[in-house]
């Protein structure tokens, strides 16, 4: 499957059977409705959006299920930018027999019952820009995830690693030097050892 980060919090999967698009502006969205089994994922609960004939919207807790794809959500605690206690869902999707989860944006530590809600992860994709938990607690918390693969969006110039990421692949204990514009994954490719790909923007 292919992964790109398109900006903020958004992400763009393709699979063979269905394309994700994980917090979709409306811009990307319009972009990419031609797309076959359009899914759209928002960590935040979206009472003014609705699926349609076009795609599928999933947002908040629970378990969804789109052309053979099977997404579960659950729920942690998160803020919104104004300090408003509200809903954070993290999402863990089946894509091509790899377990996908989609951090979000989370306010504490996760507890428990949610590592244990959310089950195996084979890859963690992380929105690095506007994160609530600092890097030792999102640390923490992939260690607490066990993936084998993290995905990570850059911040700063293009074609460097910002030091913020650095930091953080710093304390996943890994290293990477360059960042990419998209990554192709196939099941086979994922390691014992855990990996980090730092995301470029792309279209």
């Amino acid at each position: 499957m292919e992964i790109k980060w398109l900006g903020e919090s958004s992400f763009f999967i393709k699979t063979n059977i269905s394309t994700l698009l994980v917090e979709p502006t409306n811009e990307i969205l319009d972009s990419n409705i031609k797309e076959h089994n359009l899914i759209c994922l928002y960590y935040q609960e979206k009472n003014d959006l609705r699926s349609n004939d076009d795609y599928n919207l999933f947002s908040g807790p629970g378990e969804y299920e789109s052309g053979g794809i099977a997404v579960r959500g659950i729920p942690t605690a998160g803020t919104t930018l104004n300090s408003e206690k509200i809903i954070n869902t993290i999402y863990n999707v089946e894509l091509e027999g790899m377990q996908t989860a989609f951090f979000g944006r989370p306010s504490s530590k996760f507890t428990d019952s949610v590592i244990r809600d959310l089950g195996k992860v084979d890859i963690l994709i992380i929105p690095s820009n506007n994160q609530i938990l600092d890097f030792d607690q999102i640390a923490y918390a992939v260690r607490e995830i066990e993936p084998k693969l993290v995905i990570l969006s850059n911040q700063g110039e293009s074609g460097k690693i910002s030091n913020n990421v650095k930091t953080l692949i710093s304390e996943l204990g890994t290293q990477t030097d360059i960042p990419v514009k998209k990554v192709n994954i196939a099941k086979s490719n994922l390691t014992e050892s855990r990996q980090v790909i730092v995301l470029e923007e792309g279209l």
